[in-house]
């Protein structure tokens, strides 16, 4: 049976409801942490942005049904086995890993986030905050730096002059990451002062593609505002229930298994005894 038949007593799908909880029991014994939060979105988060963006993320299909049934029963289950899920009515999950990385720096605690989103680059702070893909593979300030020729804490810079395909966020016409580095390593986070003066881009620009960047300036100052994540979300309470040595794994083991999860549901048991 592939991965895709899984499939519950009701016929629900199951494959990516097992691929969950298989990714987090492998993250756990990989990383060793003490305390595990599964941020996600709460349903019409990306509305708020889209009020800024009607076209946001308008690009991307609806879920097909198997996934969309994963979607709507993961929260429930990672509860029901003693795993903190925490959204945010109004922001997306992303923002809500912010905000415990935000958390972690207030509390001199490290954090390991786990996601393939390169908004997260910003928050990578070898002290406190360490960021995991959800392969395994660490993703360090170098490694963005190295790729991306940036400075990673300004990475934000770099998809708001760029634009997000994958959001469906257009950035300022004829202006890529080889330009884009350009600007960012001459001016840094002064670039949104820099941006609107056409004289001073020109140091370190052709003089055409400065007036270009000059006069969609307001482009890339409005991404920045729409892309930069939120980190005031209240995690205090989902940090305290978050305790990986509250979970009876027994208990976890019954309820995956109950769910057509067994073999899953073993290796979570395994993990967090």
């Amino acid at each position: 049976m592939s991965s895709t038949e899984m499939r519950d007593e009701a016929g629900n799908a199951t494959w990516a409801l097992h691929g969950i909880v298989t990714t987090i029991s492998r993250l756990i014994n990989d990383v060793g942490p003490t305390h595990v939060i599964v941020a996600g979105d709460a349903k019409g988060t990306s509305g708020t942005r889209r009020a800024m963006l009607p076209e946001y993320k308008a690009t991307r299909s609806a879920a097909e049904p198997d996934l969309r049934y994963a979607l709507d029963t993961y929260p429930r289950m990672l509860e029901s086995i003693g795993i903190s899920f925490l959204s945010d009515e109004t922001w997306e999950g992303d923002d809500v890993m912010a905000s415990v990385a935000r958390w972690g720096r207030e509390n001199n605690a490290e954090v390991f986030l786990v996601t393939s989103d390169k908004d997260a680059y910003p928050l990578i702070d070898d002290n406190y905050c360490r960021l995991i893909n959800p392969d395994g593979t660490r993703v360090t300030s170098k490694r963005v730096e190295t790729k991306y020729g940036i400075p990673h804490h300004l990475y934000t810079h770099m998809a708001a002059l760029c634009g997000e395909k994958s959001d469906n966020i257009p950035g300022i016409p004829k202006v890529g990451p080889k330009t884009a580095a350009v600007l960012i390593n001459a001016f840094g986070a002064s670039l949104t002062e820099a941006v609107t003066d056409e004289a001073k881009l020109a140091t370190v620009l052709s003089a055409k593609m400065a007036a270009n960047v000059a006069a969609h300036s307001e482009r890339y100052l409005f991404n920045l505002s729409l892309i930069k994540l939120r980190e005031h979300i209240n995690v205090d309470e989902a940090v305290a229930q978050s305790a990986l040595s509250s979970i009876d794994p027994a208990a976890a083991l019954a309820f995956l298994t109950g769910m057509g999860l067994k073999t899953a549901g073993a290796h979570f048991s395994r993990a967090v005894s």
